[in-house]
């Protein structure tokens, strides 16, 4: 018989699409890139070319949102398909602990089920590479979570060159063992060069065991290290950010067209999903552009939610589709799982989501051409700022400011309020906003007065331009 938990899950995911075999899962994230920097969303074609190519082979999914505007708790919903405030991840860090917490509880709650987990459980090898920013504790780490190879770093950022003297947290690790700090030539390289030895490696078990990769860059998130050799390709640009981050941003791009070339090389290709996607909005600190979406990284405005998000599985999803429907990074859990089969293991501790998933499987909608979808509703809330969309209308409740209701479909770039306009719908939806945060756990950690003050400036009216949402990370 079914367990409850299981029953849940497949509800929420929904029927898979129609194939004889399980796929390999590649699932990558760049960190604090823009929006409007990739050519598939009409960025220049000379930064992403390979992303683009993957882009015009798959599904690129225009209203993309992620569960929250920073790293660390984007992450965490990304990680599990839940609402991570759920279990108490509202905040970047993980910081020092709240009242009734240790700093054993520090990261990712060790009651939710990963991803790792939910697909091991059901008979995929599994690794993590790249950025972990989901907890450093014993029993918080990628090995201890699900991934039978873990290569990369567990904190928040790194230098892309080597560093002799690295804290504990920025130290390149393989497994368990630390990587010499000579072996890093450039991050952003090494991080791709090790994805795709790993998938080669995995072809001569492709028959018996699909797997799933995490490949998480650090880049283009600070600090701002490029190669001199891509420095060169982008001298045209006259800002110097801007031309790093476009160095930077290049150098990601040539390492996944390096991924996707052992792919193809190893025959993995077609038995392969490949998704991609940002872990919030471009930055104030970074060179990023988010086009017309007003905001940065750390807001409720679009730039600070709404991320480039791309699937590719030949001869399953649809090549060159653009997705109108609005989608959450919440949604891939449940989708991925839909995909994975059943339980294989059934002592694994971590088959099943610690409680219903907050996003659906999306399968159905990827595969159709259908362009109409039931209206949405997604929360979002990091401490003195939350926010609320259901269907095209969007409320953002700051403390000490008036509830703003924006129209994203009249009034896209989110410089109207229509508050005034519509006072009963703003009731409403403060009611639903407020039933939604009574289902949420007390934070485990917070940031501090700095970026609660910041997160008020930056929601203000009046700070509607570039060089003002920049003053306030």
């Amino acid at each position: 018989m079914l367990g409850f938990a299981t029953f849940l899950l497949l509800l929420a995911a929904g029927d898979p699409p129609p194939s004889s075999e399980r796929p390999n899962i590649l699932l990558i994230v760049s960190d604090d890139a823009g929006w409007a920097d990739f050519g598939f969303h009409g960025g220049p074609a000379e930064l992403t070319p390979r992303l683009d190519a993957l882009a015009a082979e798959g599904v690129v999914c225009e209203q993309a949102y992620v569960s929250a505007s920073v790293c660390c708790p984007s992450r965490a919903g990304l990680m599990t398909g839940r609402y991570q405030q759920r279990f108490g991840h509202e905040f970047n860090g993980p910081g020092s602990p709240e009242p009734g917490f240790t700093p054993e509880q520090m990261g990712l709650s060790r009651a939710e089920s990963t991803l790792g987990e939910l697909l091991k459980a059901r008979g995929y090898r599994t690794a993590a590479m790249g950025k972990w920013h989901l907890g450093s504790q014993p029993g918080l780490r990628p090995l201890e979570r699900g991934f039978d190879h873990w290569f990369g770093f567990l904190g928040g950022s790194r230098s892309y060159f080597a560093t002799p003297e690295a804290p504990a947290l920025r130290q390149l690790q393989n497994d368990e063992a630390r990587v010499p700090e000579d072996q890093i030539a450039y991050l952003t390289d090494t991080l791709a060069d090790h994805a795709a030895e790993w998938i080669a490696a995995q072809a001569a078990d492709e028959g018996q065991q699909p797997w799933f990769l995490y490949l998480a860059f650090n880049a283009p998130h600070t600090p701002m290290h490029a190669l001199e050799q891509d420095l060169q390709r982008f001298a045209a640009i006259e800002n110097l950010r801007r031309r790093k981050y476009a160095a930077m941003l290049f150098a990601m791009d040539r390492g996944i067209g390096r991924i996707l070339d052992t792919l193809e090389q190893s025959g993995q290709a077609s038995r392969t999903l490949v998704v991609f996607l940002n872990d919030n909005g471009g930055a104030t600190n970074n060179g990023s552009d988010n086009g017309a979406w007003r905001g940065r990284k750390g807001s409720k405005w679009e730039g600070g939610l709404r991320v480039p998000l791309v699937l590719r599985w030949p001869g399953q999803l649809p090549a060159g589709k653009r997705h109108a429907a609005v989608i959450s990074s919440l949604d891939l859990a449940p989708s991925l799982l839909a995909v994975a089969g059943p339980v294989l293991d059934p002592d694994a501790q971590r088959a099943d989501p610690a409680g219903p998933f907050d996003g659906t499987s999306q399968w159905e909608a990827w595969r159709s051409d259908a362009s109409a979808a039931p209206p949405r509703q997604l929360y979002w809330r990091r401490g003195v700022a939350a926010a609320y969309r259901d269907g095209p209308w969007k409320l953002v409740r700051v403390d000490t400011l008036p509830p703003q209701l924006m129209h994203l479909e009249r009034a896209p770039q989110e410089f109207e309020d229509f508050a005034a306009e519509e006072p009963e719908r703003v009731r409403r939806m403060l009611r639903a906003l407020v039933r939604w945060e009574a289902e949420l756990a007390p934070p485990r950690w917070t940031e501090g007065p700095r970026w609660a003050k910041n997160q008020l400036r930056k929601h203000q009216p009046e700070v509607d331009t570039r060089e003002e949402e920049e003053e306030f990370p």
